[in-house]
């Protein structure tokens, strides 16, 4: 290989350039190269198949321009080195997950390109094939790496135009700013619509934007991801003519200074919100929740939790509670102050008194070599908050003891915790504990990263009472089994190729049942479930989907049917992930 320095004035940026190839001629002030051809401008190099010309305007053929940023594959080029800039023909650019074909593409010193009878395919799939959704445009701009501005175009699945764009701005970085595709459906509602946009902060998105209903009028949505989970809307109803929303948030915090927070709370308007604005989809049967949240640092913890039933809850508590240890003893005494009562999930006039509790607890633990021993005791106060002249004294007792052991099958270890549990009505009612004395038994291990837990338990307190819990918490799946006087409970979640989400629910004020399951047969998306109330007076409600996902963009069609619908509900969802 033979190489030669191209000797020209600098009038631009690059004050040298270097061409080496495996045949090279420099005749007359031109240059000719042949095979394996390397030219490097600055941070710009080209290879390519065979190159002519000067270092003011070189002619390049079957090669490929890495710039800053982007990589362009071209039939061939006209190139002006010293500025960086040139012409090319039947280009492909890969810049990022980004990928933009023209038949001619103009690229200057700035790192922009304007293609012309261009395609662009704003990110890429994980199985390295193409996306089936693109912009086919007359022209195209990219931005450095960040923007590609559309004119004059289409969006696209499988290059068939679905939805015409005279302009649109899409971002190639996923943090930028960016308008998502609007989403338009029709049902027994009439016709609904949204349009979101969408901005990155660090580690957290933020979607937002207005949405439509016929029969309701407009609303405003956000939503969060990251470390702090938010979704919430709010507008006025112009059926009710009155201003409705509901908001939902989770995460938590816990620096290394000691301090933690966290939280899992929805809250909505009216207890009517979640029927006349959820879908008619397998979630209008949520199944009963709690909103709780946790403040603590140092020995001072602040509690909060509201059931969504309107029962009886803690409202608040601010507990202390240090812990004092020597010589294998833990002693941990504790006051708390606390607001219980029953409420209604609107707080409205027909909530029963608060009653404020003054509670103090002691705790003792003691470890030997195989023997684990606690035992835990509570007094309490309770008096309802416009009666304080009738103040009452109750107590409550818990207590329980147990023997840990462990036992290895094969490269397997399971830990048990054998013992004797015992707990009076009141412990029942604070603790969660079941009233009386019996055997109680708890083991755990770990099969192939899924985290297996059970508990069961039986009780005397004039009856028998059993109480059995087994859970299955993996990367892929969740499943939980419940047996207890005031609830059962068999569910299940999977993640992947298959997605289920099923079980069935009865408690004091729910019993209900719903089964949801989603197969990705390679790019095809078939699901569909049902959900159903299981008393007499209960009906069904279900949802069937169609669709394409290639895990970069996807094309969903869904129909879902509820008895309080007069026609079923048809959308169409069509989405960019970046």
């Amino acid at each position: 290989m033979t190489a030669a320095e191209v000797a020209q004035p600098a009038p631009v940026e690059v004050e040298r350039v270097t061409v080496s190839a495996d045949r090279l001629s420099w005749v007359g002030g031109r240059l000719q190269a042949d095979g394996n051809v390397i030219v490097e401008a600055g941070d710009d190099v080209l290879r390519a198949r065979a190159a002519t010309g000067s270092a003011q305007l070189l002619t390049v053929v079957d090669g490929v321009w890495e710039r800053p940023g982007s990589s362009i594959r071209f039939a061939t080029a006209e190139v002006r080195l010293r500025a960086r800039s040139g012409i090319l023909t039947t280009a492909h650019v890969q810049t990022g997950e980004a990928t933009l074909d023209a038949a001619r593409l103009a690229a200057d010193a700035n790192g922009n390109l304007l293609a012309s009878d261009a395609r662009l395919s704003p990110c890429k799939c994980a199985d390295g094939e193409r996306p089936a959704l693109s912009f086919h445009a007359r022209e195209i701009e990219v931005i450095g790496a960040d923007v590609a501005i559309v004119r004059n175009g289409s969006v696209r699945i499988f290059d068939v135009p679905i939805l015409p764009v005279p302009w649109w701005r899409e971002p190639l970085d996923p943090h930028r700013f960016r308008l998502l595709f609007p989403e338009l459906g029709y049902g027994s509602d009439g016709w609904n619509a949204r349009w979101r946009a969408r901005v990155g902060v660090e580690s957290e998105y933020f979607t937002f934007g207005p949405a439509w209903r016929e029969d309701r009028g407009f609303r405003a949505e956000l939503a969060t991801t990251g470390p702090v989970e938010f979704n919430g809307a709010a507008g006025w109803d112009q059926v009710t003519e009155a201003a409705r929303g509901a908001a939902s948030s989770r995460g938590g915090f816990a620096p290394p200074t000691g301090q933690r927070a966290a939280w899992d709370v929805t809250v909505q308007s009216d207890a009517a919100y979640a029927g006349d604005y959820g879908p008619s989809f397998v979630d209008r049967g949520v199944a009963w929740r709690e909103s709780r949240a946790v403040l603590g640092t140092g020995p001072l913890r602040l509690l909060g939790q509201l059931p969504d039933d309107g029962s009886v809850a803690t409202l608040a508590q601010l507990r202390v509670r240090p812990e004092l240890r020597g010589d294998g003893w833990v002693l941990a005494p504790s006051a708390a102050v606390a607001l219980r009562g029953q409420v209604s999930p609107t707080w409205d006039d027909a909530a029963a008194t608060p009653i404020g509790e003054i509670a103090a607890e002691a705790r003792g633990a003691h470890t030997w070599q195989v023997l684990h021993v606690e035992g835990r005791a509570l007094a309490a106060v309770d008096s309802p908050l416009d009666q304080l002249d009738g103040v009452t004294f109750t107590e409550a007792l818990a207590a329980r003891a147990e023997v840990p052991f462990w036992v290895d099958a094969g490269d397997r270890r399971w830990q048990f915790f054998a013992g004797v549990r015992a707990a009076d009505d009141g412990a029942a009612a604070r603790f969660g504990d079941l009233p009386g004395l019996g055997p109680d038994v708890r083991a755990e291990t770990v099969i192939d990263g899924t985290v297996l837990t059970g508990e069961a338990a039986v009780v005397w307190d004039g009856q028998w009472t059993p109480l059995v819990s087994v859970q299955a918490a993996g990367a892929d799946v969740l499943a939980r089994a419940e047996l207890a006087p005031t609830r059962q409970l068999l569910a299940v979640r999977t993640q992947g190729a298959v997605e289920v989400d099923a079980g069935v629910l009865f408690s004091a004020d729910t019993a209900v049942a719903w089964a949801d399951a989603t197969l990705h047969i390679k790019r095809l998306v078939v699901g569909g479930g049902a959900s159903r109330g299981l008393l007499p007076e209960d009906a069904a409600s279900g949802v069937a989907r169609l669709g394409y996902d290639d895990g970069c963009s996807a094309l969903v069609v869904s129909a879902a049917f509820a008895p309080d619908r007069e026609l079923p509900d048809f959308g169409v969802r069509l989405e960019l992930r970046k």
